[in-house]
């Protein structure tokens, strides 16, 4: 567009009025022609440039596909239709362009048609593609709906619609709060990209993109935080200034999630300023606030407080006035963090207050579990403890329901229902005691006047109390035969019947030792090998490895999908020589057994699978949690985060130790793996790798 500015500033320069008149003329002409080539679609027939442009700038596009679908497909091979409804379908589930609701325009018809036509060009992807845009136009966007897109560019072999359905799969699984699943599919979508997915940039750009921002939802960061550099650096290679904005909020919220120091904030800067200067050059308003709120919580990690409270006073000011009650609320608890760190208590707690209102209101449950966190300091900054306690009580509230929002383990769920089950009868029968108790008191008042009758009652009273009695001690019988013995050795289940041993007693910190143990590629088997089959493999699993634990001497804490949280040393204390001891004979009893159900599985099922495994030694809070209708023994601490980081570390088929495991065991069963980086973790942790086989011989480790 200089070019023609620049024509007509020397048109009016000019002293001579011809060569005025004409470079007038030529600088219009040039002008219009700038304009409509801006204007101008893409060849429709190229996918690539079609893509491309609208992950450029995607409004420069919205009136012209528009205005192309709405005169329709001229016969059934105009490609270029289907391509203009495949792009403005892309677009549309994007919520990057609405211009259809406004001019009144019916979608599902125009979608439905394109569908047909697709398939009949051959055209598989882009009809996949509008199926996608369909389903989430008529918000029937659910989980069966994209089995069944991923079914379809499975059978017509089409590798990058295959992997971007899965992706957004594994988002809807996480928005649904089944974030295990989601994590496994991720974590898979990553691995193949690493290895055998071969996609084209513009591709690969679209699906790591989604896939960072799973990983990103999952608190991923470092991994969520490689993936959207790379994404970043395409988009500067391919020239996208326009899809870069949301990529370069995403990388800096990362790297500010990934530290709570002033170095996370220096990463984040760059980032984060860039994407305020595009947004405020294409001005969109919208994303400047985001992109403000991003550089005032960056400003705040390396203490400038007054330019910090302007950006995001201002954030403010945009999202109210486009009513985002959600995001006004995120930036007005940021003021409300930068005037607690000025100790301007009154004011933290008006923006405080009013930032937990707005958010409620959209549902942020992460966002409101800190502004709780929030106002129960400030009310105790400012000495006002009940306050500050009832602020603290729905902080832990949220908080357990968040940890329960996540816990999506059919096991657990089944062994909940049970225990609730049992929580109906036990009620059943303390009414009925109640009931028992009030005849025989009735019994015993005619007693008086009647004596043979009393009796008579007294005595089928007591018969019936003795009834419920055997009733209640059934009851105990079931629980310690069919949930106790399912987490428990034999050996403890008998100590915890006979009143040795009790799990209702105080949390105590203690020193544990935590292993986790998880199979490979576990989703993938699901999609192969289907529901049924893989559920009878799970089931073998689950149960084997229950023998190898117990025989161990190991408690089973949890089933977590595929997985197995154990730990030694809780509830019966052991010394923390012989629970390293322990748990590292565990784990290679595990790997030795796997071996085993591989064997079976490679003949019934023509699969085999891996498994990694990590242990842990330290401090924990042992003890019940709960309240009185559910409770869970269970252990919690940094202990448990580190073993649980650990084993994600590892291997297929590899064991790793912390050195306060290592330090227990023979030089010669292990071998030094380096320092690792653990997210939560001050400082590096040295890791080492259990030595599996001694002089090309099986170790055993089984005494």
């Amino acid at each position: 567009m200089k070019l023609p500015i620049v024509f007509l500033m020397l048109s009016f320069s000019s002293q001579t009025p011809g060569i005025t008149l004409a470079r007038l003329v030529l600088g219009l002409c040039l002008w219009i022609a700038m304009i409509e080539s801006a204007l101008a679609l893409p060849d429709l027939n190229d996918k690539r440039a079609v893509l491309l442009a609208s992950l450029d700038h995607p409004k420069s596009l919205e009136i012209g596909l528009l205005d192309r679908m709405e005169q329709g497909a001229r016969d059934a091979g105009d490609i270029e239709w289907i391509r203009a409804v495949w792009a403005y379908g892309l677009l549309a589930s994007d919520s990057a362009v609405d211009l259809h609701r406004t001019r009144g325009v019916d979608l599902v018809p125009i979608y439905s048609k394109a569908i047909d036509l697709a398939r009949s060009q051959q055209l598989h992807a882009e009809a996949i593609d509008i199926q996608y845009a369909l389903a989430y136009h008529q918000e029937k966007l659910d989980l069966a709906e994209m089995d069944r897109l991923i079914h379809e560019a499975s059978s017509y072999h089409l590798p990058e619609s295959h992997a971007r359905m899965r992706a957004v799969k594994a988002l809807l699984l996480m928005i649904q709060g089944d974030v295990a699943a989601g994590s496994r599919l991720m974590n898979e979508l990553t691995q193949e990209l690493d290895g055998t997915l071969k996609l084209k940039d513009y591709e690969i750009l679209v699906l790591k993109n989604y896939i960072a921002l799973g990983l990103y939802d999952l608190d991923q960061n470092d991994k969520a935080i490689r993936l959207l550099e790379e994404v970043d650096t395409l988009t500067t290679q391919l020239n996208l200034r326009w899809i870069r904005m949301p990529i370069l909020h995403n990388l800096g919220r990362a790297w500010l999630r990934s530290d709570e120091g002033q170095a996370a904030g220096l990463r984040a800067k760059p980032y984060v300023e860039t994407h305020l200067s595009l947004a405020q050059e294409f001005h969109m308003t919208w994303d400047e606030a985001m992109a403000l709120v991003s550089v005032a919580l960056v400003d705040m990690r390396i203490q400038q407080w007054d330019a910090a409270l302007d950006k995001a006073r201002r954030a403010i000011r945009i999202f109210a006035e486009a009513k985002d009650s959600m995001r006004q609320g995120e930036a007005e608890s940021v003021v409300a963090q930068i005037e607690m760190e000025r100790k301007n208590w009154d004011v933290a707690l008006s923006f405080a207050q009013q930032a937990l209102e707005h958010v409620s209101q959209s549902g942020y449950k992460r966002l409101m579990l800190q502004l709780q966190k929030n106002l129960y300091e400030i009310y105790k900054a400012k000495g006002q403890i009940k306050d500050a306690l009832g602020h603290l009580e729905q902080y832990t509230e949220l908080y357990k329901n968040l940890a329960e929002e996540r816990e999506k383990n059919e096991f657990r769920k089944m062994t909940v229902n049970m225990g609730l089950a049992l929580e109906e009868e036990r009620n059943r029968n303390q009414a009925k005691e109640l009931a028992s108790q009030r005849l025989m008191n009735r019994w015993q008042s005619l007693a008086v006047l009647f004596l043979t009758l009393g009796v008579l009652g007294t005595v089928l009273a007591l018969l019936r109390i003795r009834k419920i009695n055997l009733k209640i001690a059934a009851l105990n019988a079931f629980v310690r035969t069919q949930v106790l013995s399912r987490f428990l050795p034999p050996e403890l289940v008998q100590e915890i019947s006979e009143g040795r041993s009790r799990f209702n007693e105080a949390a105590e910190r203690c020193d544990v030792t935590v292993l986790f143990a998880d199979l490979c590629s576990f989703t993938l088997a699901t999609e192969r090998l289907g529901a049924e089959n893989v559920s009878r493999i799970l089931n073998h699993f689950l149960a084997s490895m229950t023998e190898v634990i117990f025989r161990h001497g190991g408690t089973i804490d949890k089933f977590i999908g595929d997985g197995i949280m154990v730990i030694f040393g809780a509830p019966t204390h052991i010394s923390t020589e012989d629970q390293a001891q322990r748990a590292v004979a565990c784990a290679a009893s595990m790997m030795k057994e796997l071996e085993r159900l591989n064997r079976d599985w490679r003949i019934e099922f023509q699969w085999e699978f891996q498994m990694r495994i990590g242990v842990h030694q330290g401090a924990s809070i042992v003890g019940t949690f709960g309240g009185d209708r559910r409770a869970d023994y269970t252990v919690v601490g940094s202990a448990v985060n580190i073993a649980s980081r650990i084993e994600a570390a590892a291997e297929p088929n590899q064991i790793l130790l912390t050195a306060t495991v290592a330090k227990h065991l023979q030089s010669a069963l292990i071998r030094p793996a380096g320092s690792r980086r653990l997210r939560g973790v001050s400082g590096d942790v040295d890791v080492f790798v259990l030595t599996l086989e001694t002089d090309g011989k099986p170790l055993d480790l089984a005494g």
